[in-house]
This record gives structure tokens, C-alpha cells and sequence, in this order.
């Protein structure tokens, strides 16, 4: 089976997925197509990353425009070119602002089509454009109803993603579930003391693992930071990543904010691989964060994972994965409460009422957010789609 996949050439979470299908050569033949501005900050890393992964790279396409139609016209008729050049059977979008606009060719294309809604793309951005009573907006939202129409079926990583795309459908009938990326047991299970970092072995640390970006909310976490007892202050290392990411000014603010925090640690990682990742993960005190928006997210699955508490801001997780017995969530945007939950995890709480909810933690993503069975869901409609067309 030949799939496109119109996803984001660095994104880790998406790539996970596609990986299942690129390393079976002999089942799978997996292209990925990109956004120009994705493809302008693509390194080279990240192309020897997916032909290690077998996966082929094909010249970006220009983003959906209905204000520059001869070039949506012009990308139309290249993506039908690379479909009949590469005897696609298949096309799987992977993020559904704005490359959910292509199934309006879905007739054109003559193949099914399936989409994968990651969370800011229809918790926020679309409901956004289809509220704002501007002319404008209210073509924008006919199109991407009728888009999400097109798709044979659209899989959320979230039950909130799920509720936001069938508000989005209206009255429209699309098969649709909720598959969510979730991580591979296997990987993040085993230990792998090599990948871990020097400078923070036999040291206490709380670890934010979320990448620089105004999204995911660091300043939040530096106000509760700055709140903490000096006696934590003193014990604990607050490790960031993504140092030198691509949000240059916001990084730039960030680490200006922490060198003027002088009774605090920090160690502000550059990139660095999963593996060091997941070590981090594992070997922390408590992982930490708090976006502005959020579908199900992977750093949390890990930690749970890993028995590593997990605190989460005051969004409307899914329950039967994030609740009171296996998470610490905030009721509010208030920076004192976090830093309360801080201290109540660290020196409150008994550590035999914090390992059950550990263990609970785990036992509940190894149900419920294997990565190995969600992609074997989604090969499934794979086939039954391909079998139908």
C-alpha cells in the first residue's frame, strides 16, 4: 500500500505513526509532503531521520489559500500529479489547519482520504474562524465543513477533539473515533542510563518537557517557580529543553527571565534525543506542564508511563486517562497553586498514597494509551478503506 501523508516532516508525535507503516518496507510505501514554511526550517537531521526511517520526502506544497486561488488551483493539480506518479491509495492528513482544505478534492483525487486532528487545530483554531461573524470567516467555515465532510474518517487524539469535530461536521455523517498517539510501552520502558544527562546525575530535578513556544505557557511556570520555598529552590534543578528552538525571540525572553532568578537552578537543554528524554522522564521528580491548549498529551502518557508524577494545568483532560487518581491537575491559572501542588507532591504527600497513584497512573496508559495498538486500529481502517475504494 502506497500513503501520502500531508504532516509536518519534523513532527515527532505524527512520525511515531508513520513509522509503524515505513518499517514495513515490504507492506508500506509511506511519502510525506510538508508546508513551505515547515520545509524552509527542516534540517538536515531531520531528512536523515526519515530515510532512516525509510520514509520518502517530496517537495512541500503551499498552503491552502482562498485568496490566492490560481495557486491552490496550481497545488490541486500537483498533488493529483504525485498521486497518480506514485500510485497513491491512499492520502492521511495529519494536522487539520489548514491541510484539511485539500478533501475538497477529495472527487478529484478519486482515493479515500483520512484526518488526524492533534488538538489547537479544532480546539481552537477553526472554532475561532467559524465564530467570527466576517464575511470572510463564514466562507472559511463552509469550507472546512465541508472538507471534514469529505474524509472517509477523522480520528482525534482527544474525546474533546472528538466533541469539536462533530460540531465542526454539523449535520454531516463521517466515521470518526478517538486513536491517540499515546507511546510506544516497549521503548519508554527500557532503561537506557547511557542517553541520560551528566549533569544531572544524583541530583534532584523537576523537568518541563514541552518545547519553546508561547503555547506552551513556560512563563506560567516560572511565576510558581519563583514562588517556591527556598529550601526547594536549593534542593531541586528546573530543566527546560529546546534552547535553541525555533522561537528565537520567546526563547530569548525565557532565558532572560531565568537569569534573573538568581537563588534558582536551571539547566535550559538544546535538542537532544528521545531516548534522553524519556531518561529525563524517568528519573525525575515530577514532570510539569501547563499549555494553553491541549489534546492528549504525549509527555504525560510517558511520565504516567514511567511512574513519574505529572502535573497538568486546568484544561478539560480526557478523564478516563487524566483524573484525581492518577494525575495532579490544576483548578486554576493561579501560579500559587501550582507551586503549592509542587510542594505538596515533594514533602506532603505520603509515599505510600503517592506510589498507588503511581501505579494506577501506569496501569491506566498501558490500557488505554499504547501506541502499538492505536496504529493497528488505524492500519485497520487503512485497509478497509482501500478495499472499498
Amino acid at each position: 500500500m502506497n500513503i501520502l501523508y500531508l504532516n509536518d516532516p519534523s513532527c515527532v508525535h505524527s512520525l511515531k505513526w508513520i513509522t509503524y507503516f515505513s518499517n514495513q518496507k515490504e507492506n508500506y510505501t509511506c511519502y510525506i509532503i510538508g508546508q513551505e514554511l515547515q520545509d524552509k526550517i527542516l534540517t538536515q537531521t531531520n531528512l536523515d531521520k526519515l530515510k532512516k526511517s525509510n520514509m520518502i520526502y517530496l517537495p512541500p506544497i503551499a498552503d491552502f489559500s482562498v485568496t490566492k486561488f490560481p495557486r491552490t488551483i496550481k497545488e490541486f493539480k500537483r498533488l493529483k500529479q504525485v498521486i497518480k506518479e506514485h500510485k497513491i491509495d491512499l492520502v492521511h492528513v495529519m494536522f487539520a489547519e489548514p491541510n484539511a482544505l485539500w478533501a475538497l478534492g477529495k472527487k478529484y483525487f478519486n482515493i479515500p482520504m483520512v484526518l488526524t486532528t492533534r488538538g489547537t487545530d479544532v480546539l481552537v483554531t477553526i472554532p475561532q474562524l467559524i465564530e467570527k461573524k466576517h464575511p470572510f470567516n463564514k466562507l472559511l467555515s463552509i469550507l472546512f465543513r465541508k472538507a471534514f465532510s469529505n474524509f472517509d474518517y477523522i480520528s482525534s487524539t482527544s474525546l474533546k477533539q472528538q466533541k469539536s469535530v462533530l460540531k465542526i461536521l454539523g449535520n454531516n455523517n463521517v466515521p470518526n473515533g478517538v486513536l491517540r498517539t499515546g507511546v510506544y510501552m516497549d521503548k519508554i520502558l527500557t532503561e537506557n542510563d547511557t542517553t541520560f544527562v551528566d549533569a544531572l546525575r544524583n541530583k534532584k530535578y523537576l523537568f518541563f518537557p514541552r518545547y519553546m513556544n508561547t503555547l506552551y505557557n513556560h512563563d506560567f511556570s516560572l511565576d510558581a517557580i519563583q514562588l517556591l520555598p527556598p529550601n526547594i529552590k536549593k534542593e531541586y534543578t528546573m530543566v527546560f529543553i529546546d534552547a535553541n528552538g525555533r522561537a528565537v525571540g520567546y526563547i530569548g525572553d525565557i532565558k532572560k527571565r531565568m537569569s534573573n532568578m538568581k537563588d534558582v537552578n536551571f539547566l535550559f537543554l538544546e535538542e537532544i534525543p528521545q531516548a534522553t528524554i524519556f531518561e529525563l522522564t524517568r528519573n525525575a521528580s515530577i514532570v510539569i506542564m501547563n499549555p494553553k491548549s491541549d489534546g492528549t498529551p504525549v509527555s504525560a502518557i510517558e511520565s504516567m508511563a514511567v511512574e513519574t508524577p505529572v502535573i497538568l494545568g486546568p484544561l478539560d483532560y480526557d478523564q478516563d486517562i487524566f483524573n484525581q487518581d492518577t494525575i495532579w491537575r490544576l483548578n486554576e491559572w493561579s501560579a500559587s497553586e501550582l507551586t503549592d501542588t509542587i510542594v505538596e507532591i515533594i514533602e506532603k504527600t505520603p509515599s505510600a498514597v503517592l506510589e498507588k497513584k503511581l501505579l494506577n497512573a501506569k496501569a491506566t496508559v498501558l490500557e488505554k494509551a499504547d501506541t502499538m495498538k492505536e496504529v493497528q486500529k488505524i492500519e485497520k481502517i487503512y485497509h478497509q478503506l482501500v478495499n472499498e475504494s
